[in-house]
């Protein structure tokens, strides 16, 4: 609605209308919504110290704890992308737009973790940061799994 000008009043959208819209199309009742923000988990705690992380964790400013498996998960997944440091922003900007022309999305991950392995340059410098992004990728996906099976669990 927005790309085509639709509905629009003084170049502005009624986001509290948008949303009306959006629930009634995709059948969303407005107090299933309220039951699902009501079981919205505690916020996780960060490991104290951090480990020691197969990526340089200096201007990075998500903190990783563990699931029920002992694996790292990242304590915030949402936006993660403008937690991680400026050098792996970059490189995932790179990756994204110009080898795979998407962004990075729970639709295209699995694309992205397979041009990661995939890539090669003969900068070792870059082969080391590809490294290092697969390694954060691999805990991002572990904690989207965590956060997607919570709200999976309880639409039953």
């Amino acid at each position: 609605m927005l790309d085509k000008s639709i509905g629009l009043e003084e170049n502005d959208y009624p986001v509290e209308e948008a949303i009306k819209e959006y629930q009634e199309l995709i059948g969303l009742p407005e107090n299933y919504l309220n039951d699902l923000a009501e079981k919205e988990p505690e916020p996780l705690e960060p490991m104290e110290p951090q480990p020691q992380l197969p990526y340089n964790t200096e201007n990075f400013e998500l903190k990783v704890t563990t699931n029920e498996q002992g694996e790292y998960i990242f304590v915030q997944g949402m936006r993660f992308y403008f937690f991680i440091s400026p050098v792996y922003r970059d490189f995932l900007s790179e990756l994204s737009y110009k080898i795979l022309k998407e962004d990075l999305t729970r639709s295209s991950f699995e694309r992205q973790q397979i041009a990661l392995k995939n890539f090669h340059s003969e900068d070792a410098q870059q082969m080391k940061i590809a490294k290092e992004v697969a390694s954060i990728l691999e805990i991002l996906e572990r904690t989207i799994e965590m956060e997607y099976d919570f709200t999976a669990t309880d639409n039953n």
